[in-house]
């Protein structure tokens, strides 16, 4: 039997996350969802993309943690557009039903929904550059943060970016070896950091017992560099995307007080 499972992609030129539902629905599957659409809103993306052509639901359970998951969405600053794609003739049934049809976009491809956001949803404010994969990108990085956060009006947040991206390519330089992007944007409040490279594993933290940073190595191969991220960002995370992955982190982009 196949087994229940979601997947993730997140392409950091559209800034646009997609998240496949496989298998069978189920209880574990139903809090993945739920706990992933959590993940995703905190990135504040373009618009999430639900794709169901995957999904064994006959009774069309998943109804209601894809309406959870709108007024997730609805809640978010600013709000994040949630489509469900290639839903069943149950699934599809039950969101017009329940009205909720009106509320999300419902598309019969993953395609189709992209289509709809390019044509309807803003791209974001981008800065986004090509680097090699040898330390002076890591200081290039930097630098172009720096001048982005001046220019975008961003000044007081300089110090934590600059921190941020260091480590993002630090590890991407580490664990990668080849080129990589960074793209940095505005997404609401946010400050999107991005480094997206064609190594497919996925960063982690773990205990830092016995172990002490090297101020050298921020982001070395025991992870702990993460934990700086963690410390400074509003939110971090990873995503896996077509050729790769995408680590991310956000800064709340707000004025200081007064």
């Amino acid at each position: 039997m196949k087994t229940s499972r979601l997947a993730f992609n997140g392409e950091v030129d559209d800034a646009i996350i997609a998240v496949g539902l496989h298998g069978r629905w189920n209880r574990a599957l139903r809090l993945d969802l739920a706990a992933g659409l959590r993940k995703c809103f905190a990135e504040q993306p373009r618009a999430v993309l639900v794709d169901l052509a995957d999904l064994d639901d006959p009774a069309a359970q998943c109804v209601s943690t894809l309406l959870a998951g709108y007024h997730a969405a609805a809640a978010a600053d600013p709000p994040v557009p949630l489509l469900v794609c290639a839903p069943g003739a149950a699934v599809r049934e039950r969101l017009v039903a329940t009205g909720v049809d009106r509320s999300i976009g419902v598309h019969d491809t993953v395609d189709a929904a992209r289509a709809a956001v390019r044509a309807g949803v803003p791209m974001p404010t981008v800065r986004r550059i090509e680097l090699p994969g040898d330390y002076m990108s890591a200081a290039i990085a930097r630098d172009v943060t720096g001048q982005v956060c001046i220019e975008w009006s961003l000044g007081h947040l300089l110090h934590p970016a600059r921190l941020i991206i260091s480590e993002l390519v630090t590890n991407a330089i580490e664990h990668s070896g080849g080129p990589f992007t960074v793209r940095l944007s505005l997404r609401g409040r946010l400050l999107h950091l991005a480094v997206q490279d064609r190594n497919p594993a996925l960063p982690f933290m773990i205990d830092p017992a016995g172990h002490a940073p090297d101020a050298r190595r921020p982001l070395d191969e025991r992870g702990l560099g993460l934990r700086i991220v963690a410390t400074e960002a509003t939110a971090w995370g990873a995503m896996p995307c077509r050729f790769g992955k995408t680590v991310w982190a956000t800064l709340r982009a707000l004025p200081l007080p007064a």
